[in-house]
């Protein structure tokens, strides 16, 4: 396997220049979705509901769970960035064409998909994990917030230790996190088995025309281990073969899937290198117009320049006796 290793940028402060970028996401954000619109780019209708979100909790008279500001800012403004808005797009609209799911588990999926989900009743009941005990900490503020704790479960668990029999859910989402584990095979193995026959896996990863592994001189989640070089492992770019041999082998083939990638190969890797070196100051207003105007939809892998998203529906078979 090929191996790629990338120095994240530290970052760097300045309280003027995050006031600036403040005032320009509160007054741009609008204008900028609405040129993205124009140029059909997927997942708005997510964005702005996240609009909608971020202001019913800001207003929300839970003061037992009140979510911190800068969180509602982020749900507000930062909700989604990048291949966010084609995974967010894609599954939300596959999602609504068979709802609503009964049982509903999502697994480690960045906080904003489930909750729309859950908003806009396209799951009755859903199960959250993830293993990061801060980020699972937002989420359930959130969840509390927004009244949905009765239809909600969240877990701070990894996949394999959850206390779920088999076929418990009808629908599972995976959205950008089977990349950041080393050797994803019990996990693959364990979501299968969680998904009742007829049940509905969607995932997304990363792909290129030719596969291989990120690592980065930071353990961002806290769950690497170290390699002797200093550096961790970060993700994997899966390609046809890896795509076959950890996924298709458990999964079977996908019903459907949607690819996007960058026109011109690095521009990812620019835009990710900006995001971690400016962090808040970041100009977060204008990422509808960069994914609309740097990346599209292509018909196979093997058609990337660079880098891309994959996005992966599954239907399990019934069992027949």
């Amino acid at each position: 396997m090929r191996r790629i290793y990338t120095q994240i940028p530290q970052e760097k402060s300045g309280n003027k220049s995050i006031i600036l970028t403040i005032l320009l996401d509160f007054f741009l954000s609008p204008i900028v979705i609405f040129i993205a619109w124009l140029s059909h780019l997927p997942g708005l209708s997510v964005r702005l509901n996240s609009y909608y979100l971020g202001f019913r909790i800001l207003f929300s008279s839970d003061a037992e769970h009140k979510v911190e500001l800068n969180e509602i800012y982020r749900l507000i403004y930062r909700s989604i960035d990048s291949v966010r808005y084609f995974e967010f797009g894609y599954i939300l609209k596959e999602f609504i064409k068979n709802s609503p799911y009964e049982a509903y588990l999502d697994i480690s999926s960045p906080r904003l998909l489930p909750i729309s989900l859950l908003t806009r009743k396209v799951v009755r009941s859903a199960v959250l994990i993830n293993p990061d005990k801060k980020d699972m900490l937002v989420t359930r503020k959130m969840i509390n917030s927004l009244a949905l704790d009765r239809r909600c479960n969240l877990y701070e668990h990894k996949i394999e230790r959850l206390p779920f029999q088999a076929g418990s859910f009808d629908a599972i989402t995976v959205v950008s996190v089977l990349e950041h584990i080393q050797d994803e095979h019990a996990a693959v193995l364990k979501i299968w088995e969680l998904l009742r026959p007829d049940g509905v896996l969607m995932l997304s990863v990363p792909c290129s025309s030719e596969g291989f592994d990120e690592y980065i001189d930071i353990d961002e989640y806290g769950l690497g281990t170290q390699e002797e070089n200093g550096f961790f492992f970060g993700q994997r770019f899966y390609d046809d073969n890896l795509l076959r041999d950890k996924l298709y082998s458990v999964f079977g083939k996908p019903v459907s899937q949607v690819i996007y990638g960058e026109r011109k190969k690095g521009s990812f890797f620019d835009n990710r290198g900006k995001k971690m070196k400016l962090r808040m100051r970041y100009s977060y207003w204008l990422e509808p117009y960069f994914m609309s105007r740097d990346w599209k939809e292509y018909a196979s892998l093997q058609d990337l320049p660079g880098v891309g998203v994959i996005i992966l529906k599954f239907v399990k078979s019934k069992v027949i006796e």
